[in-house]
């Protein structure tokens, strides 16, 4: 036998696998470990040892999973000589903390989950590349994240379970605030400094240099490298250490650290009940975290519920959740979606339901298909005695709602406030001109999210909203028109403490760096690149804001590309990035005139001194009220950062 041949035959069951014939998948895997058990421990058979074991999962017999799990050992055993902090050490990791579970060892499982982890957060710090590149690959490992908190639930260790969750979330993120802007404070020592971005660029010469050896022919050459990379990073280590103890606070800043249980606690307002949620393959862990002297929470703090309910399963009810909600442009009949939602919470939250019956607002923090989930129109039973016909209330007419991805990016944008005073309380963008139009048409139906800019319409209830919006707040300056371009935005919107975007937006779900705001074309490009396109990545390079709060009033401008644990990639992750500290964004396609009436009441609310989540949850209650009562027209909008 030779490599090759145990390659192609876990390719063949790889694709057994894919058609369900697990006696082909089983008898093929097994016949590839015969194969190479007797083969040179290189590289090439260590792909085979880490590939065989993930076929063996839910088919094999205990004997199979032993033989698996001894396949796995010797793929780590490899990878630490010739490839340690690679991917491939970090998925061997993981597969083996899965097999060991399946046997029953949980302490075993959870301690190779914890070195999986490990392994990861070290070979992310040598990843380098962009943002997406980083959020992109930890999703690659998100099922050892899920599993591992699963375990450490099932071993009451929900304090563990709750830090694991932490680890996973808006870590790219996290590290890119930590970078931004962010200049050494005069208590560093210079030479400190210094050291610190010497051996930061000794690392990466050192990754490239090895990335660009071949692994099969080069051994000598890249154990070498290996050995003095390893030497390099522990500088890098006792040098990081050293910042950390001669200013705690810039450490903290540069380098967020994933909060603990009481940590995340401690972010939380009395009367707050955050909800966080994880979802696996099969269940879907939730954390129900309950501030500091909530009345009679449990001792650590946390109520942890396993929902019998996985990935797929919950993707196929928000799809058909979404789809009776967005029904509602065409009827005023909200009665489908309160049964609907009324089932939503049946599954999501009644097993936490006596804790929030005492909660005065909510935060979440939604995971996989949830991210898409509007939870304000979620039904709960009304409470018994309460006025009105009705049987069932919105979530929204019950408590104040914000999303945030993670207790950690939570507290992150809460040290932002109040970092730089705007000049302006709001600066406003509104009814662009769009190229093909001349800006008289009326257009009553939504604002419709498209690919490309040609055909966009005009959006004549944007006008009439920013100068409502703008009239309640001094001082204030708006945009319309001709006026509201790319370049303005990008001069104008760092002087708001608010900044108000109405108009188009163009979700790309491929590459969702290139989501744009559609403003008004220039008469003649000030410079490259000034189309009148705002897109996700020029807001990351180009745009620096102090605001206390980013309206994207237009079509799904709170939806990206998925990256598991990073939530939504895309234009609210990119003002965060800017510097807002709460994005109110959007769902769905909305309406054009329903749109402007939520946000006179919204900015109405807010200007009166209410928090921006109450603010909203008002503003939604008086919509629920009115004409525009069914949840299309008022659940879209949803605040994601820091409410206050």
């Amino acid at each position: 036998g030779t490599p090759i041949l145990a390659y192609d035959l876990i390719n063949l069951a790889e694709i057994a696998a894919a058609s369900q014939d697990s006696a082909a998948t089983r008898s093929r895997t097994l016949e590839a470990l015969g194969i190479v058990s007797d083969l040179p421990e290189t590289l090439d058979s260590a792909a085979t040892f880490r590939r065989a074991p993930a076929l063996l999962l839910d088919l094999g017999s205990p004997a199979d999973l032993r033989r698996a799990e001894a396949s796995l050992r010797r793929a780590l055993a490899i990878y630490a000589g010739v490839a340690p902090g690679t991917a491939e050490e970090v998925d061997a990791l993981g597969l083996l903390g899965r097999l060991e579970r399946r046997l029953g060892r949980t302490a075993s499982a959870d301690r190779s989950f914890s070195q999986a982890l490990d392994a990861l957060d070290r070979s992310v710090r040598r990843l380098g590349g962009s943002d997406l590149d980083e959020a992109r690959f930890r999703a690659q490992f998100a099922l050892i994240y899920q599993e591992a908190i699963e375990l450490q639930v099932e071993l009451d260790r929900p304090g563990e379970a709750y830090r694991t969750l932490e680890r996973f979330r808006a870590r790219s993120l996290l590290d890119l605030l930590g970078q931004r802007d962010l200049a050494p404070p005069a208590e560093l020592p210079a030479a400190l400094v210094e050291n610190t971005r010497r051996i930061e660029a000794e690392l990466a010469r050192l990754e490239g240099e090895i990335g660009a050896l071949d692994l099969r022919t080069e051994s000598t050459q890249i154990n070498e490298l290996i050995a003095r990379r390893a030497r390099v990073f522990g500088e890098r280590e006792s040098l990081r250490a050293q910042v950390r103890r001669v200013s705690p606070r810039y450490a903290a800043l540069a380098a967020p650290v994933p909060l603990d249980l009481p940590g995340a606690r401690k972010t939380l307002a009395p009367g707050e009940v955050g909800l966080a949620f994880s979802v696996g393959e099969r269940r879907t862990t939730l954390f129900a975290l309950l501030p500091e002297g909530f009345a009679g929470a449990p001792a650590l703090g946390v109520v942890v519920a396993t929902l019998p309910i996985g990935r797929s399963a919950l993707a196929r009810e928000v799809s058909v959740f979404r789809s009776l909600v967005l029904a509602g442009h065409g009827t005023p009949d909200d009665r489908a979606v309160r049964a609907a939602g009324g089932r939503f919470y049946s599954i999501l939250l009644a097993p936490v339901a006596r804790w929030l019956e005492r909660a005065e607002r909510l935060r979440i923090s939604a995971d996989g298909p949830l991210a898409g989930l509007p939870f304000a129109a979620l039904g709960i039973p009304a409470p018994a005695g309460s006025a009105g016909a009705r049987s069932s209330l919105y979530l929204a007419e019950r408590w104040p709602i914000s999303t945030v991805v993670s207790a950690t990016l939570a507290a992150e944008l809460g040290r932002m406030r109040g970092e730089k005073p705007a000049a302006e309380a709001l600066v406003a963008f509104g009814d662009p001109l769009y190229p093909g139009t001349d800006g008289t048409a009326e257009n009553r139906g939504p604002r419709p999210s498209v690919r490309f800019r040609s055909g966009l319409e005009p959006l004549p209830a944007s006008r009439g909203e920013v100068e409502k919006v703008a009239g309640l707040f001094h001082p204030a300056r708006s945009f319309l028109g001709e006026e509201a371009t790319e370049a303005r935005f990008l001069a104008e919107a760092p002087k708001g403490s608010i900044v108000h975007f109405a108009g188009h937006a163009l979700l790309d779900p491929r590459f969702p760096l290139d989501s744009a705001l559609a403003l008004s074309p220039p008469s003649r490009p000030g410079r490259p690149g000034d189309d009148g396109l705002l897109q996700a990545w020029e807001i990351f390079e180009r745009l620096r804001l102090s605001a206390d709060l980013v309206t994207l009033s237009a079509c799904e401008t709170a939806l990206g590309t998925e990256a598991e644990g990073e939530g939504l990639l895309g234009l609210t992750r990119a003002f965060h990035y800017a510097g807002a500290r709460t994005v109110l964004s959007s769902l769905w396609s909305v309406s054009d005139r329903s749109t402007a009436e939520l946000m006179r009441r919204f900015y109405t609310h807010l200007e009166a001194g209410e928090p921006k989540d109450l603010a909203l949850a008002v503003a939604q209650r008086e919509m629920i009220v009115g004409s525009y009562h069914h949840p299309y027209h008022w659940a879209a909008f949803q605040l994601d950062g820091d409410w206050r």
